[in-house]
């Protein structure tokens, strides 16, 4: 469980910065 929340977490995060960017 804490891993699928790190990886949902790492994989909003760089959808995030890729669109700051």
């Amino acid at each position: 469980a804490f891993i699928d929340k790190f990886r949902y977490n790492a994989k909003r995060a760089s959808l995030v910065q890729s669109r700051i960017k």
